[in-house]
């Protein structure tokens, strides 16, 4: 048995997930009421595997829409608001069915944010994961289970790896926890309101657009942080006060929840 290369490649696994452990921990220390980890584990494995369909309609249902589109404006638009609408609402998705069955998602006003930012960042993980394959493999070794478990990591693809992890710990995977706890808020918005099925109708939807446009916001800043400090500097504000503002929406769920009880 390789154990060189199983070795490596739960490295390259614990590289993608712990980020997205290290964020949801911190969120999960804000419930008042822990959800069971059997739960939040099936929402993040399952966030995990929406990526699956993601990839599938990214790179081959609509992959021609956007590079040989004859309207390049178009293919622009296609790729900064539908993609992200698109996995923010696979992230939706992971959630709610996670959530079918489970008797605690109804105890906790704040729940819909708790399982969303889970199965947000079981997102993240996996795109990670996608991410350091992508880097090791580069150079035109094929991906195939041989050729992952005869891995061989040189000091530059190493410290591209690291580098890479950080990065996205502190800006990819955080917006996936921001986007999706926003979409969790107005989830659980719908909850509270006496008129549940009418108020859903406007929230949730309202819910997605905002956490679409915060995606896409991200993702028009990352494409352009090369050009210029500037972007980058917005790029930190907008991850700081949007991070503020999905901290603040949690304790004032929570705080409702309080005075209900």
């Amino acid at each position: 048995m390789n154990w060189d290369g199983i070795l490596k490649l739960l490295f390259v696994f614990l590289l993608a997930v712990i980020p997205s452990v290290i964020w949801l921990s911190y969120f999960l220390k804000k419930d008042g009421r822990p959800e069971p980890r059997r739960f939040l584990l099936l929402t993040f494995l399952l966030g995990g595997l929406v990526t699956i369909i993601g990839s599938q309609a990214e790179n081959v249902w609509f992959r021609p829409w956007v590079q040989d589109n004859p309207y390049p404006w178009l293919g622009a638009l296609l790729f900064l608001f539908f993609y992200p609408f698109l996995e923010e609402l696979l992230k939706f998705l992971a959630a709610r069915i996670s959530t079918i069955k489970n008797r605690y998602f109804t105890d906790e006003v704040n729940d819909p944010m708790v399982y969303m930012i889970t199965a947000g960042l079981g997102f993240a993980a996996a795109e990670n994961l996608k991410t350091y394959f992508a880097t090791i493999f580069e150079g035109g070794a094929s991906l195939s289970w041989h050729g992952i478990l005869n891995m061989n990591f040189s000091q530059d693809i190493l410290i591209g790896l690291m580098l890479t992890a950080l990065i996205r710990f502190l800006a990819t995977v955080f917006l996936h926890t921001i986007s999706s706890g926003i979409l969790g808020y107005f989830w659980a918005l719908s909850r509270t309101a006496k008129q549940k099925t009418s108020v859903a109708l406007v929230a949730l939807p309202a819910g997605l657009l905002l956490a679409t446009v915060l995606h896409s916001f991200y993702n028009y800043l990352i494409m352009n942080v090369g050009q210029g400090l500037i972007y980058l500097i917005i790029l930190v504000v907008f991850l700081v006060i949007s991070g503020a503002i999905l901290s603040r929406s949690f304790r004032q769920l929570k705080n409702y929840q309080q005075l209900k009880n």
